[in-house]
């Protein structure tokens, strides 16, 4: 028989003793890092979408990139899309008030004697000078009509303010 120390608890311990009171419960614990995680990643999003629009925004406002660019732009606006107003967009502010509506009224004179649509097309738009802070560019601009058809070449003077913007243009008389 043996006999045991009293008092002394002699039975063997588990290698896996609960942690001390001091430390909150493995769940609480696991549940803040989760919180904590959600957190910065519901940040994160936030900021990359923000970033997003900002980048989206800037590149949305920025105007032509060449002066090629600003002329095919007025040219579509006006002789394709035939919105003047559209057409502003593509010129410098000392011309945005011109009307560019007599054009079209020309055009549209030109369909009522015809009775048919008046097919107008470009091509060739090319710079022929070009220094820092402005070009002359040209364009092939031609016309069809059922009675024929005419092509001129226009010529407009382009500027750089601080994106590229038809400043004037010219038509053969």
């Amino acid at each position: 028989m043996t006999h045991e120390p009293a008092g002394v608890d002699t039975t063997e311990q588990s290698p896996y003793e609960p942690p001390p009171e001091d430390t909150p419960p493995r769940k609480a614990r696991g549940r803040a890092g989760a919180y904590a995680l959600l957190v910065a990643l519901l940040a994160f999003c936030a900021l990359a979408a923000a970033g997003g629009y900002l980048l989206i925004d800037k590149l949305a406002d920025r105007g032509p990139v060449s002066p090629e660019h600003a002329v095919e732009g007025f040219l579509g606006a006006l002789l394709t899309d035939r919105d003047p107003r559209a057409a502003r967009e593509f010129v410098c502010p000392a011309i945005r008030d011109s009307d560019f509506a007599a054009y079209l009224d020309a055009v549209a004179s030109a369909e009522e004697s015809t009775g048919r649509d008046v097919d107008i097309a470009w091509n060739h738009v090319t710079t022929t000078s070009e220094n820092s802070g402005d070009a002359t560019v040209t364009a092939d601009v031609s016309s069809t009509t059922p009675t024929g058809a005419e092509a001129q070449t226009w010529t407009f003077t382009v500027v750089k303010d601080p994106e590229w913007y038809v400043c004037g243009f010219a038509t053969p008389a």
